[in-house]
């Protein structure tokens, strides 16, 4: 069973491990009281099952291990559609994305 801290105030609600890392391995490790989630394992942004980031705007934003990363779609998604992709913390035009998804590039990273 994991431990936590939990610190609690008008704002917000965070979850930090015995190390005082935000971490929190069975949802968001900060949730606002204006609706934003940050989701945090030891320390840095990180979830493998959806974003890490959601603004409650709409905004989405994916990291792994505390890198932008997302192999499956766009690592940002703005709520206004715009969107941006990333692997492994490295930024990638759309179609250098599906070329790389298409096998099509070398897997540099």
């Amino acid at each position: 069973m994991v431990e936590y801290k939990l610190e609690v105030t008008e704002k917000s609600t965070k979850w930090f491990n015995l190390k005082d890392q935000l971490h929190r391995e069975d949802g968001p490790a900060i949730e606002y009281a204006y609706g934003d989630k940050w989701y945090y394992i030891n320390g840095e942004l990180h979830r493998e099952d959806g974003p890490a980031i959601e603004y409650a705007n709409g905004d989405k934003f994916y990291y792994i291990n505390g890198k932008l990363h997302r192999e499956d779609g766009p690592a940002i998604e703005f709520a206004d559609g715009d969107k941006a992709y990333y692997i492994k913390g490295r930024f990638l035009s759309e179609t250098e994305f599906n070329f790389r998804r298409l096998g099509q590039l070398p897997n540099f990273m």
